[in-house]
């Protein structure tokens, strides 16, 4: 994909948005049960680290906008940019014509964004599920840009997808990842389908492509992370993983018709996301994930 031109990159990115935006936003909105386990305890690691009472800050790739409006809701001024027309319009619909204070959305390409205006002016800028759309030549120039817009001070949460490009499974800890990830597959997507559980709209955009990635998104390396934050003056304060195995399963549940297998999904979720921290553990995170087998980690920053 290196050879890919930018816009050639960018306009398969949007139209597969345009296309599936609405099966994706069903899936990743999660209800409040699943919620509670899966994004709750993240989003308020990212409060914690990113909330300056009264300050700015940047939501970049917001999507619909659900943890601008939540962090504008304590308090911070909140501008959320996202290169989607149709997320965008949700999260403007939804947020901005009742906002009390500050918050506003653009739908621009972040790299064509006149970012002059906010020299050393985001006391935080949050970045979820951003970085491993971008082209590769765009990389570099995104932490360029960070460290520039950020105060002296001024924090970057990143919550995307890492793994390490120099370890590699040994045989016993591609034993542990197959037979767990063999169990997770009956359980989420085997059973369903074998009993006709999966909803109507799934199965209509599947018909059409649908398999739940866009068409270049991969994980990023994490010593490109490191070389990249360095280089731009960006101190790289912790890095943990957060969410593995879990992810397809959680979101697997969101296209689940009505039943009391679905139910039964939602309760034992929690146990899932124990399951990651277990492989964790087990195989040792920096061995597992790859570019198309995804790991999300938290990631600490500071200029």
């Amino acid at each position: 994909m290196k050879n890919l031109s930018k816009k050639n990159w960018y306009d398969d990115e949007l139209i597969w948005w345009g296309k599936f935006h609405k099966i994706m936003n069903k899936q990743w909105l999660l209800d409040d049960k699943l919620n509670q386990s899966f994004r709750a305890p993240i989003d308020q690691e990212k409060i914690s680290f990113l909330y300056t009472k009264n300050g700015f800050i940047l939501d970049l790739g917001c999507g619909a906008g659900h943890f601008s409006h939540m962090i504008h809701n304590m308090g911070m001024n909140v501008l959320g940019i996202d290169f989607s027309h149709d997320q965008i319009a949700k999260a403007k619909n939804d947020y901005v014509s009742n906002a009390q204070e500050k918050i506003d959305f653009i739908c621009t390409n972040f790299f064509e964004w006149d970012y002059k205006n906010y020299l050393n002016n985001f006391d935080a800028i949050h970045v979820e599920a951003f970085l491993h759309h971008l082209h590769d030549d765009d990389l570099e120039d995104f932490f360029k840009i960070v460290g520039e817009i950020l105060k002296p001070g001024g924090k970057l949460f990143l919550y995307e997808p890492i793994y390490h490009e120099k370890f590699t499974l040994n045989l016993f800890q591609k034993y542990i990842l197959r037979f767990f990830s063999g169990i997770l597959s009956v359980i989420i997507n085997k059973i369903p389908r074998l009993f006709g559980l999966v909803d109507s709209e799934l199965k209509n955009n599947i018909s059409k492509g649908y398999n739940g990635m866009s068409p270049h998104e991969r994980a990023i390396p994490f010593e490109l992370l490191v070389k990249l934050a360095k280089k731009n003056k960006l101190k790289i304060l912790s890095t943990f993983p957060k969410r593995y195995k879990s992810i397809g399963f959680f979101l697997n549940i969101m296209t689940l018709n009505r039943c009391i297998y679905k139910d039964l999904l939602i309760f034992i979720s929690p146990i899932i996301i124990k399951l990651d921290y277990l492989l964790f553990k087990l195989v040792n995170n920096r061995r597992l994930g790859s570019q198309y087998d995804f790991i999300l980690y938290s990631i600490k920053i500071q200029k």
